[in-house]
């Protein structure tokens, strides 16, 4: 089944320490008081044919989570990915997905955030 995880590091996005931001910039995940929070979302289709192959794979997606939760569609960004098939489902789960938005100085903000999406086979299953 595919699975979504947070990738905090602080070279996960622009250096932000020690500048200033401009109103409305992406802030980076590791500077916000509270990170995001998936609250809902499809869980990527694992493509078929890779299925049937046995293929497993990560692929590792940066995007701008707005004020509101919903991912920017132009922000996605594929940073890596272990086979080309896998990408297409994994930014079509994160633009439908709803996050509970970053907090900074207790205020919702857009943050750049880094996301692993890994598609893992048990027993010839999701």
């Amino acid at each position: 089944m595919p699975r979504i995880t947070f990738d905090a590091r602080p070279d996960s996005g622009p250096d932000f320490a020690g500048t200033s931001l401009r109103h409305g910039d992406p802030v980076d995940v590791a500077l916000v008081e509270a990170p995001p929070v998936m609250l809902a979302g499809p869980v990527p289709a694992y493509p078929d044919l890779l299925r049937q192959a046995g293929v497993h794979g990560r692929v590792v997606l940066e995007a701008v989570v707005d004020a509101a939760g919903h991912v920017e569609p132009g922000s996605v960004v594929v940073v890596a990915s272990a086979h080309p098939a896998f990408v297409a489902p994994a930014q079509q789960a994160l633009l439908a997905s709803l996050f509970r938005p970053a907090r900074m100085g207790g205020v919702a903000v857009r943050v750049r955030v880094r996301l692993a999406i890994d598609f893992v086979l048990r027993d010839g299953r999701l």
